[in-house]
């Protein structure tokens, strides 16, 4: 019985080796996609920021805003809820929205009347790209819809 030596394995590490860059480079490229979604600038700043109005809560509770945003507050839940606060009141309603800009900087608590433990918070911050001249005092804008305002 004779065997004859065979060099078997000098044939697969070609293979081997072009089938571990291909992986690498599909892994490579996946992963720069995967990076680069994850640091990509989101749309632009409006200027609005909006505020769920749902059953149980505002949805968030807490936002920080620059001065001159507008804040909407959106009715989405069931339920009949209102909107109060610093220089701002929504009547009592189940769908329609809120809007006011916030002018001053200050933090600003609200609440829903109807439900003590619905109450959110506005932060406003100083704007930094405001112009030299300040707003005229007591300048806000206020707007509401909803059923509540319908004639």
């Amino acid at each position: 019985m004779s065997h004859t030596a065979t060099n078997s394995g000098s044939g697969r590490w070609p293979r081997r080796l072009a089938i571990a860059a291909v992986v690498l480079a599909v892994l490579g490229i996946v992963g720069a996609l995967f990076v680069r979604s994850q640091f990509e600038l989101g749309p632009a700043v409006t200027g609005v920021t909006e505020v769920a109005v749902i059953d149980d809560r505002f949805e968030p509770a807490v936002i920080e805003i620059p001065a001159g945003t507008e804040v909407r507050w959106i009715w989405q839940g069931q339920n009949e809820h209102n909107v109060v606060g610093g220089g701002f009141d929504s009547p009592v309603q189940a769908a329609g929205e809120l809007a006011y800009t916030f002018r001053e900087p200050g933090t600003i608590d609200y609440q829903c009347t109807l439900h003590a433990f619905m109450r959110g918070q506005v932060i406003v911050t100083p704007d930094e790209t405001a112009s030299v001249q300040p707003p005229a005092a007591g300048a806000a804008a206020v707007s509401a819809t909803g059923a509540a305002f319908s004639q």
